[in-house]
């Protein structure tokens, strides 16, 4: 018989390899829906467990489990990284924001200093004008 469902259909079932006829006929979905497939399934299986060694030799691994297999440990140990980071990045948002804020404070410091500045010397501007005003007309240049 031949998948007709999934990664492999079109394929015989015989071909297909034991850890996925296992998770095939584990699979409660499938065995309500394809149930003719998961009985081919298991005649497969059956073939193959009067040969022992050979499906001990298939399902026999060599190589570790790919990552995302990985224990509740390093999963709780991702999370508290992945928070770790982002309180790290809000307290740089944070640090940038009073950083931003104390800048514009000091620039809008700077641009009061700067108009002070301005009107004091507007102001001596006028003074001197007006002292040299008062010296034209009453020639008392030498007072000042």
């Amino acid at each position: 018989m031949k998948m007709n469902f999934g990664k492999y259909a079109g394929q015989p079932v015989a071909n297909m390899r034991t850890t996925y006829l296992f998770w095939l006929i584990s699979n409660d979905n499938i065995r309500y829906k394809q149930w003719p497939t998961v009985e081919a399934a298991l005649r497969v299986l059956r073939e193959r467990f009067g040969n022992l060694d050979a499906i001990v030799a298939e399902l026999q691994t060599k190589e570790p489990p790919p990552q995302y297999w990985k224990a509740k440990k390093q999963i709780a140990e991702r999370k508290a990284e992945k928070l770790r980071k982002l309180e790290v990045e809000r307290s740089e948002k944070a640090m940038m924001q009073a950083i931003e804020s104390a800048r514009r404070r000091s620039e809008w410091a700077r641009a009061v200093a700067a108009e002070e500045q301005a009107r004091q010397q507007q102001h001596r501007q006028r003074v001197e004008a007006i002292r040299a005003e008062i010296a034209q007309r009453y020639d008392v240049s030498d007072l000042l």
